[in-house]
């Protein structure tokens, strides 16, 4: 009986052993997997300003992209700017969901506020 706890034992801690191992793997290709994404996401930023240069390209798709990439205060600018524009999309800025990591932003408050819509 002994030698069946020892094997329990040990097959415990291989056991925990390979899930650190499978967890440090998931970070690792998550990780890999972010990275990849935000390089597309930097790639697909520079290439919509590249072609807003030449013809129109909604401010607040640009800003999404910003938003995307975790970086508020040029997504906000970009917001700022499809304001001014009078920019289609900017309508559904308050329901559209792509956003919601501005909402808590009081700069995006101000932006809804001043397109007219009740908070």
């Amino acid at each position: 009986m002994a030698d069946a706890d020892a094997g329990g034992a040990f097959r415990g801690a291989d056991d925990e052993r390979g899930a650190a191992a499978d967890s440090a793997a998931d970070v690792f290709v998550v990780s890999n997997v972010a990275g990849i994404v935000q390089r597309h996401a930097q790639k697909l930023l520079g290439e919509l300003q590249e072609q807003a240069k030449v013809r129109y390209v909604s401010p607040a798709s640009i800003a999404l992209v910003f938003a995307g990439l975790g970086e508020k205060d040029q997504a906000l600018t970009w917001l700022d700017k499809a304001e001014k524009e009078h920019d289609g999309v900017i309508v559904r800025l308050k329901v559209d969901s792509r956003y919601d990591s501005l909402r808590s932003d009081p700069h995006f408050a101000e932006i809804v506020r001043r397109i007219g819509m009740p908070r």
